[in-house]
């Protein structure tokens, strides 16, 4: 049985900031209640949102028990270590602070804090390297979906041999401000396909999927952000 994840094992604190910014780059919604903040997440088998509690002091005694709580019900909904959850939630305020940088170096951070496991930098900036060409086609905030819709067939091809390559589209998706609306995995999974097999020069099917299925975002739109670890569950 594996030993329950504990922040004196970890050797820091996790902030409040910290856990706030994880979860809503997660998709999750927090607000206070009371001395409480309330971390409501994806919906369990019921159709009810999975429910979490923070206190909203950092002082309180029990808050290091809590966040040990949440970072174990992240870990079970996510399928990968407590320790990676943690590892990212101290990363998630950083990452956050990049969004006012262009695309291109904001992207081997996206792409390393995007993928489960031990993915390493390198890993993410030699993928990001071959991107970045394909970026400066793409206006900040995105200009058409014909525009993204050849950033994607193009990265697609960069992407068919990465881990988890669905999920790094997804993620590239909301970096360029294009949130997909993707309710199963089987239409993640046509997503993908669509992306990788459709001309590369003339994406027409990927255009066309990406008008039923998505919504170009501008700064500082109210749009959800939503991800697929927190929409989609298992991807088994």
């Amino acid at each position: 049985m594996t030993r329950r994840f504990r922040l004196t094992d970890f050797g820091r604190s996790i902030s409040l900031p910290e856990v706030a910014a994880y979860l809503s780059s997660q998709g999750w919604k927090t607000h206070p209640e009371g001395s409480l903040i309330v971390c409501e997440g994806p919906l369990d088998d019921a159709g009810q949102p999975i429910i979490a509690f923070v206190p909203g002091n950092e002082t309180s005694p029990d808050y290091p028990l809590r966040v040990e709580d949440l970072i174990y019900t992240l870990s079970t909904l996510e399928e990968r270590p407590a320790i990676d959850i943690a590892n990212k939630m101290v990363e998630s305020v950083e990452l956050a602070d990049d969004e006012a940088k262009p695309f291109k170096d904001r992207l081997p951070r996206v792409l390393t804090f995007s993928v489960p496991g031990n993915w390493s930098v390198r890993n993410a900036v030699q993928l990001a390297m071959g991107l970045e060409p394909l970026l400066e086609n793409v206006a900040l905030g995105g200009e058409s979906f014909q525009q993204v819709a050849l950033f994607l067939t193009r990265s697609s091809r960069l992407l068919e041999d990465e881990n988890e390559p669905r999920l790094l589209l997804w993620r590239l998706c909301e970096l360029i401000g294009v949130q997909l609306h993707i309710r199963s995995p089987a239409q993640l999974d046509e997503f993908f396909n669509i992306a990788v097999t459709d001309d590369p020069n003339s994406p027409d099917a990927l255009f066309e999927w990406l008008c039923r299925n998505s919504v170009l975002r501008t700064a500082g739109s109210p749009e959800e952000h939503a991800t697929p670890e927190n929409r989609l569950g298992s991807q088994d």
